[in-house]
């Protein structure tokens, strides 16, 4: 499986006024860590020293 992809962020403002950015994720990716309508939660996690987003499935 592909585990590498150079993305774009959407930005958009929400209701109050704020910005913010969204990232669309492959299918393909979703559906390997099981995440899908009925389980639909994840974990983020911010390396400020690296700039690195981690997702991790919601244990």
């Amino acid at each position: 499986m592909e585990n590498k992809k150079f993305k774009s962020i959407n930005f958009t403002k929400s209701g109050a006024g704020n910005l913010v950015g969204k990232i669309i994720l492959p299918k393909k990716w979703l559906d390997d860590m099981e995440i899908n309508i009925d389980n639909p939660f994840i974990e983020l996690y911010y390396n400020e020293n690296k700039k690195q987003i981690i997702i991790e499935k919601k244990k």
